[in-house]
């Protein structure tokens, strides 16, 4: 299996670019300014080297700590932000880039993510998760994903946090209406709590429900319902 390699490419020899992978990503990404927040020197260099090798991205600076990230979004403006999660205070420089700078995306890496920390980073609306472990083409397939609007989360992540599959999207016919209605807001990061409230049933009776889905989807581990909602979101805004 391919992984992230972070290294820096000698200074005497041009980044080793993939012309294929490269033509993919659109023209929309074209001069889109980007920032990376990471405490670690060579991580920092080996993120910086990999979107130079890619047309359409500048960077516009480092940053490793958060009171270097509110200068740099006022003075640098970046549209792109890299974090990576092991980034002291990370889950905070996340959480005030996104209810003070909303429409920036941000994309976290990640050697290894907790449960509560894959909550967490999924309740801020993060745009991007790319693992340690994932593919090399991933970072593409993320940009690529960013640009439709859609949330990516690494292979990886789906592998070592919770074990889904990628469904055909005819298996939602397979839920009622009911259940389809909670599929909705789970897509909307609602808790059970928020759901049971809003279809005047009771916490219990939506763990339930939660509970047939999984079965009829074949759908198995932690957060696996909700990864699957999310892949399926634009799909689901159409039903009922």
């Amino acid at each position: 299996m391919h992984t992230f390699r972070f290294t820096t490419p000698p200074l005497h020899k041009k980044p080793n670019n993939n012309p294929k992978q490269m033509m993919q990503i659109s023209k929309k990404t074209q001069n889109t300014k980007t920032l990376i927040i990471d405490a670690n020197f060579l991580t920092r260099k080996g993120f910086k080297a990999l979107f130079e090798a890619m047309p359409g991205y500048e960077i516009t600076r480092e940053a490793e700590e958060l009171l270097q990230v509110h200068y740099l979004l006022k003075t640098k403006q970046p549209y792109l932000i890299i974090v990576h999660l092991n980034t002291p205070n990370s889950i905070d420089i996340i959480r005030t880039i996104k209810q003070n700078n909303p429409q920036h995306q941000i994309i976290v890496f990640a050697n290894e993510v907790e449960d509560h920390e894959f909550n967490q980073l999924l309740a801020m609306n993060i745009d991007g998760l790319l693992m340690k472990e994932g593919k090399e083409n991933e970072l593409v397939e993320c940009l690529r994903k960013l640009q439709q609007g859609k949330t990516f989360l690494s292979r990886a992540c789906q592998k070592n946090s919770i074990t889904t599959h990628n469904k055909p999207t005819n298996e939602l016919h397979s839920l009622n209406r009911l259940e389809i209605k909670i599929l909705q807001m789970i897509a909307e990061k609602k808790t059970t709590n928020e759901i049971a409230s809003v279809l005047f049933k009771s916490p219990k009776t939506i763990e339930n429900r939660r509970y047939q889905m999984c079965r009829k989807l074949n759908l198995n581990g932690h957060n696996s319902l909700l990864i699957y909602a999310l892949e399926h979101k634009q799909t689901l805004a159409t039903m009922y």
